[in-house]
């Protein structure tokens, strides 16, 4: 319990709404339960008509007075402070949760596909029925995980694989189509395979090489999309903006589309 969450979606191209689940807000909960019970607008609708959420349940269990739904297996879902309303933004940049140490971020898009994305540096944007899928591969085949994580953290190992495919895009191929970025990296004076072998020891690697290298990361903007494929394979590539005056929303952003399986 207690692991805050944000849940948003997007209502038209300048209408951002969002607010929190206050618990069980990890991808082995409430990112499953968003995946596998609010998979269509008409659910998604449903769900924001509630306001703000203590708990997520599956649809209808709100009215089950119950802590657990026998039928589904999830908690029944119980509206925050009776009813709290959701916030309303203009961009996904400025989907701020009211709610202190808010670490996971849901976002269900213009697509119809819900995102989680990972908060704070890079806001890494990914498709969460690939990152249950990851999770689930760390679980079912533990010899893939990384050395530093044990048999109970697959979900920190899709943290930690987006954070590490994050450093590698801007470390080694945004450098390839950037010659001004390349510039200011190449002047940093960083011993690039020597940065990379010490960040796979640590357990939150953009955190760390964030407090050396600020102005490198700043270069970009405060959001990142990833492309992916197979659930048996990491990221195929993380997709980069310079940042700008204004935030172009993600969901305008040209990238491919892989098949997922």
């Amino acid at each position: 319990m207690g692991t805050h969450a944000a849940i948003a979606r997007r209502i038209s191209s300048d209408v951002i709404q969002f607010g929190n689940v206050i618990n069980d807000g990890y991808l082995e909960y409430v990112g499953y339960v968003l995946q596998m019970y609010y998979d269509m607008p008409e659910k998604v609708e449903k769900l924001f008509s509630l306001g703000q959420l203590e708990t997520l349940g599956a649809p209808g269990t709100e009215e089950n007075s119950a802590t657990m739904d026998r039928k589904t297996g999830t908690f029944c879902t119980r509206v925050w402070r009776d009813y709290c309303p959701h916030e309303i933004c203009r961009s996904e940049d400025d989907i701020i949760p009211k709610v202190m140490f808010t670490d996971y971020y849901y976002l269900f898009d213009s697509d119809n596909h819900w995102y989680y994305i990972k908060p704070n540096l890079g806001r890494q944007k990914i498709p969460l029925v690939y990152a249950l899928a990851r999770m689930n591969y760390f679980k079912d085949n533990p010899e893939s995980r990384p050395d530093i994580f044990g048999k109970d953290d697959a979900d920190l190992c899709v943290r930690y694989e987006m954070e590490m495919a994050y450093l590698k895009e801007i470390l080694f191929e945004y450098p390839k189509e950037d010659a001004c970025f390349k510039e200011m990296l190449d002047s940093s004076g960083l011993d690039l395979q020597d940065v990379m072998a010490k960040l796979r020891k640590e357990n939150f690697p953009l955190g760390r090489f964030y407090e050396k290298n600020k102005s490198l990361i700043h270069y970009f903007d405060r959001w990142s999309v990833f492309d992916v494929a197979k659930s048996s394979l990491p990221p195929v590539k993380v997709y980069l903006k310079k940042a700008s005056e204004k935030h172009e929303e993600t969901i305008l952003w040209d990238i491919p589309k892989e098949p997922l399986n």
